[in-house]
């Protein structure tokens, strides 16, 4: 199914509409025969975990700001919330012994992002480690930098629009991260990085939500929120 993508701008955020629980977004479109309307694994005092529309894999989550924030991790680090942040993403990657490709297509101001999405999110990804090492090795083509976790923050507030990847191991040192300056770059690239390498010929959420992937990922442990039998449907 495609969606109706007048709703990705009905509310000033779709994402910010979905996190309020809003039953005319556009995951409450998806699994509206489900009567969904919103999905949270996992929630802090900043930042919450949502099923990504148009998911890759089963798994494939967001890490999003409550806030409406142009980025995540540049978010985190200006912000003192770094340890929130990543006690967040380990405690939701604990739910699975997959490896995990994270990534994230930001920018440092609001309105002149070149992400589809303005409201920052991080992609969270269960792979393979061969998969891994061929988004790795696609990035690699791209003369993507290689650099340390902890410096991603100063790369990414370097440049307008940014994108970063990297594995867990990176977020203790264990491992480098890969980044690209988004100049150039179209929306939505590293989801076709990601697609090819899994074997995938959909990697647009606004053609192919992927909605069977969806529904298997929100069985990962998200708490659900329920339209009642009454209300409208969106």
């Amino acid at each position: 199914m495609s969606l109706n993508l007048s709703l990705h701008h009905k509310h000033r955020c779709s994402i910010c509409a979905e996190l309020a629980g809003k039953d005319d977004t556009l995951l409450a479109q998806l699994l509206l025969d489900e009567r969904i309307v919103s999905a949270v694994a996992l929630r802090t005092e900043n930042f919450a975990v949502i099923p990504s529309i148009g998911a890759l894999v089963a798994g494939h989550s967001l890490i999003v700001p409550l806030s409406h924030e142009p980025n995540v991790l540049l978010h985190a680090k200006t912000n003192g919330l770094l340890d929130e942040l990543l006690g967040l993403l380990t405690r939701h990657t604990a739910l699975n012994k997959s490896s995990y490709l994270l990534f994230e297509h930001g920018t440092t101001s609001l309105g002149n992002s070149l992400c589809s999405t303005e409201h920052g999110h991080l992609h969270v990804l269960p792979l393979r480690a061969d998969q891994l090492e061929g988004v790795f090795a696609q990035l690699k083509a791209r003369d993507a930098e290689l650099t340390q976790f902890s410096e991603l923050p100063k790369r990414a507030r370097e440049e307008k629009n940014f994108i970063y990847a990297c594995d867990l191991n990176a977020i203790c040192g264990e491992s480098l991260a890969y980044v690209l300056p988004a100049a150039g770059i179209p929306s939505q690239f590293l989801r076709q990085v990601v697609a090819n390498v899994v074997g995938s010929n959909t990697w647009n959420w606004k053609v192919d939500p992927a909605k069977d992937l969806v529904k298997a990922t929100i069985k990962w442990g998200f708490v659900l929120k329920t339209r009642s039998v009454s209300a409208e449907p969106c």
